[in-house]
């Protein structure tokens, strides 16, 4: 079966990352690889998905002078002042690492200007949207900051005007710090278009709904609204070989104003015993004789 791993996102937007291991073309319709690739220019790299008319997406190390880049063993770096910031290509992506000589005893920032796209912050900081002007998205993430030793130093990211802002709490650290994000592709995503619809709430695998040996995917959104207000919607989402699908193939919705239906989602299992795997979905401000009892 082949599967990928869900990204949640804040609310408003659900992502699905490519798989993190290489597959042949023999093997897999989709492709080759569905990797971005970088153009190393002087001051900064330039990150598209690698077929025709995909939108670049620049990212660029502010408050440092424009230095060209060097090709290092299996890398590419640019040699700031106390501070090499690298870049290397993988199967999950391409891999940015800043390694930073004599970090400050305190909060560590570097400020990373993005062109292209409009950055969008997850509401844990721990990783962001890319979102070009057309295209599919791409996801800065994994962030993770370490000292020589190898202790793990809490790491944040922050939106700002310019882009992103990349921060590490190097209070007890000890030695050089390296801060490493990825840039990496949503394979798939999808959005409600919808002004405070909530979509994405909540999402979980729904396992194979449909018995075509592709797992599924169920999506809510609590303060949808069709009809009544705030009843809350359920979509289902159908896995293949070629990615989840873009439209919903199933959806349902309460039918009652503040029932918050999508509230809660998960796959259930094979709850009737027909082969198929089913799917529960929660509505917490529900009345069915009380009021708000769920």
């Amino acid at each position: 079966m082949r599967t990928a791993t869900m990204i949640v996102l804040a609310s408003g937007w659900v992502g699905c990352a490519a798989p993190s291991v290489p597959v042949s073309p023999e093997s897999d319709p989709i492709g080759p690889s569905i990797a971005p690739v970088g153009a190393y220019e002087v001051g900064r790299v330039r990150v598209r998905m690698p077929w025709a008319g995909s939108v670049a997406v620049g990212l660029s190390l502010l408050d440092h002078p424009a230095v060209a880049p060097a090709r290092v063993g299996g890398r590419t770096e640019y040699a700031h002042d106390g501070l090499i910031e690298w870049w290397e290509e993988g199967p999950r992506g391409l891999e940015q690492g800043f390694d930073v000589a004599d970090p400050p005893d305190g909060e560590l920032v570097l400020e990373v200007g993005v062109t292209g796209a409009v950055a969008e912050v997850d509401e844990d900081g721990l990783g962001a949207t890319l979102r070009p002007s057309a295209g599919p998205s791409l996801r800065y993430d994994h962030l993770a900051a370490w000292d020589e030793r190898g202790t793990a130093l809490p790491a944040r990211m922050e939106a700002t005007e310019a882009g992103v802002r990349l921060v590490v709490d190097a209070t007890d650290a000890v030695g050089a710090v390296t801060i490493d994000p990825l840039v990496a592709v949503a394979a798939w995503s999808v959005e409600s278009d919808v002004s405070y619809q909530h979509f994405g709430h909540a999402v979980a695998s729904a396992g194979d709904v449909n018995g075509d040996g592709y797992d599924d995917l169920v999506v809510g959104t609590t303060d949808y609204g069709n009809g009544e207000r705030l009843e809350g919607g359920a979509f289902l989402y159908l896995g293949s070989a070629a990615g989840l699908s873009a439209a919903p193939a199933w959806s349902a919705e309460s039918n009652q104003a503040y029932a918050f239906f999508g509230q809660s989602v998960a796959g259930a299992g094979d709850v009737n015993g027909d082969g198929y795997e089913d799917v529960v979905v929660g509505a917490h401000g529900f009345d069915g004789g009380e009021s708000d009892e769920g």
